[in-house]
């Protein structure tokens, strides 16, 4: 008869969902590489910013498993066993940072932390090792100037002093990622001001048909938008929306009612399944610039550039150029840029808006959500303008500004005619046009460049609304005249549009007025099979330099984005 079966060697080793389809996989080798593609092999991790305990702070800032939606937002990873361990042998996992992962010692609410901030950075195993351990991992930060995404956990055995490296799993912390407009829209955030009340009404009845709910917050500080900027990242098995805080803070010796209530409002708006973060340190300097506010931080849909790379997450864009102001060098945040850059999915783009009195890229361009590549650029154009008021004539009767007031000049309401006559709010009619024509020439170097960088063709994949400035604080830094259209709220294929106040020329019969700068974008709009409403918000925001989109702020959802399979 044949002897006894002799024992399996023994063998341990680390799987993980390295070919990204949702499982972890039979196959533990080549875990030492992370690569990029649709045949790219390496782990993914959420940062799990959100707040399923239900308490005001990350999953990621305590060592538990904060129940089964957090178990969702946690990777795989199992530690196979395959015969008897050798006598005096330690199978130990260790982390090469442990401020940016936290390992469960299970996938499920009862996972205690195992390695990470609070476990420190090596755990021994306990014998006896089952055949299977099943853990969980997330990570704890994004990539950012200072840390590239990348994270490592390390097999070994220890026999005394000696250490044996078996294995290393190298795996990256999903990107943050922001939503184009053509992405479905979940809910619009809007400021709700002892101005505002007429506004919130309106808009609200504009929405209605969209179904998309309206949160007020009662603030002094109407700049929604500004505070923060809504996107989301995945793994193959989950997608989490994340808010990030708009870095701008304020010095300690401000008054504290010119502090906004909105300046930390994203913080407030962690909850189950909707994360934070803020890219800017406490110890970053305390003073903040106009460019900081994320009116100037926007994305393309999927593009094409130029040089033939696909983005199909899109591209980044904001106003990136730097200006004295006074004593100050005004520019957007390092610490934002650098976040930016480090995601690597939607290579950001700088355009110059250092010519704007606010200095924010929604001020002179937009994206409508249909087109011949799936969408559209929309570019204020101050050219069109002139032209429209120009082609009407000296004599014309149409009103501008119908019963608008400016800032320090009172009712500014004049005739097309007496507009090219004498000008309006302080300027003469050829001071407006000389300021407009360098306005259009700025716009014009941002869209040569967008036309580059985003593949886009001219004209079909570019339209153009019409759009008065006015150099209203200063030499070389321009303020919406006429209401900036562009600066609208678009929400699943419906736009809320600023009413401009433009050109309004009687209709025939005296049934009304018609504004043919409202005319223009609107049969350009119905063209491409939007829907669109203009409303009035002039007294609201646009003399304090905003419009709608300023005013507003919306949370969009997306399908699962394979972010992996994209090659920086």
């Amino acid at each position: 008869m044949p002897g006894p079966k002799a024992p399996s060697p023994f063998c341990v080793r680390l799987h993980v969902d390295a070919d990204r389809d949702g499982k972890v996989d039979d196959d533990a080798t080549s875990t030492h590489k992370w690569t990029w593609g649709p045949g790219g092999r390496g782990a993914v991790a959420l940062v799990n910013s959100d707040a399923d305990s239900g308490l005001p702070q990350a999953d990621y800032s305590d060592s538990l498993v904060n129940g089964a939606d957090d178990v969702k937002d946690l990777a795989p990873l199992e530690l196979r066993c395959k015969g008897a361990i050798p006598p005096g042998t330690d199978v130990i996992l260790s982390v090469d940072d442990t401020a940016v992962v936290r390992v469960f010692d299970s996938l499920s609410v009862a996972g205690k932390e195992i390695l990470g901030p609070t476990a420190g950075a090596s755990y021994v195993v306990p014998a006896p090792l089952p055949p299977v351990m099943h853990l969980g991992f997330e990570a704890t930060r994004y990539a950012d100037g200072g840390y590239d995404g990348i994270f490592h956990i390390e097999l070994s055995l220890h026999n005394g002093t000696t250490k044996y490296p078996v294995q290393s799993v190298k795996i990256r912390a999903a990107p943050w990622m922001m939503l184009d407009h053509t992405r479905p829209a979940i809910r619009v955030y809007v400021s709700e001001t002892a101005a505002n009340g007429a506004f919130l009404t309106d808009l609200a009845n504009k929405l209605a048909s969209t179904g998309v709910p309206l949160t007020p917050t009662p603030t002094f500080d109407p700049w929604m938008q500004d505070c923060m900027e809504f996107g989301v990242s995945s793994s193959p098995t989950q997608t989490l929306p994340a808010v990030v805080r708009a870095p701008r803070v304020y010095t300690k010796s401000q008054p504290p009612h010119t502090r906004s209530e909105l300046n930390d409002y994203a913080r407030t708006l962690r909850s189950a399944d909707l994360g934070f973060h803020d890219p800017h340190p406490e110890t970053a300097p305390p003073d903040s610039t106009t460019f900081d506010s994320t009116g100037n931080l926007e994305v393309s849909p999927p593009v094409t550039s130029k040089r033939g790379k696909h983005y199909p997450f899109g591209r980044i864009y904001y106003g990136g150029q730097s200006r004295r102001y006074g004593s100050v060098i005004e520019e957007i945040s390092p610490h934002l840029r650098k976040f930016l850059k480090a995601q690597r999915v939607q290579e950001p783009i700088s355009l110059d808006t250092t010519w704007l009195s606010v200095g924010h890229v929604d001020e002179f361009m937009t994206f409508l959500p249909k087109g011949p590549k799936g969408f559209t650029l929309l570019l204020a154009s101050p050219s069109l303008a002139l032209d429209t008021l120009e082609g009407l004539g000296s004599s014309s009767a149409a009103t501008i500004f119908q019963g608008r007031q400016w800032p320090h000049h009172g009712l500014i309401e004049t005739s097309v005619g007496d507009l090219l006559k004498n000008g309006a709010a302080g300027k003469s009619w050829k001071e407006l046009r000389k300021f407009n024509r360098w306005c259009q020439s700025r716009i014009d170097s941002s869209k040569k460049r967008l036309i580059r960088e985003l593949g886009l063709d001219a004209p079909k994949d570019i339209l153009e609304a019409p759009q008065l400035y006015i150099d209203a604080h200063g030499p070389d830094a321009a303020d919406a005249f006429t209401g900036g259209m562009v600066n609208m709220l678009v929400v699943n294929g419906h736009c809320v549009v600023p009413q401009p106040f433009g050109p309004a020329v009687s209709n025939p019969g005296g049934s009304g007025f018609t504004d043919l700068f409202e005319l223009d974008l609107g049969n350009k709009m119905h063209a491409l099979g939007l829907t669109h409403k203009f409303v009035d918000c002039w007294d609201t925001y646009h003399v304090n330099m905003g419009e709608i989109h300023c005013g507003t702020n919306t949370l969009r959802q997306a399908p699962l984005l394979r972010w992996w399979e994209f090659k920086p």
